[in-house]
């Protein structure tokens, strides 16, 4: 699933310069796994609303 997110990125030419599909792909997968929700919002106390905020920034800075 992350893999046709970067692909898509990628094909619009909207990743940052040098970066590989495959590592678009990786960190896509880090930053939105569910073990990062879930580590983030129930054993950290984020709301869902603070880590939709923080992915889409953190993914932004990533990525593009």
């Amino acid at each position: 699933m992350q893999r046709v997110f970067a692909d898509a990125l990628a094909r619009k030419n909207a990743l940052r310069d040098g970066l590989t599909t495959e590592d678009a792909a990786d960190i896509a997968l880090a930053t939105l796994s569910p073990e990062t929700y879930n580590l983030l919002v129930n054993v950290r106390g984020w709301s869902h609303q603070r880590w939709q905020d923080w992915a889409t920034d953190a993914l932004t800075r990533l990525l593009t």
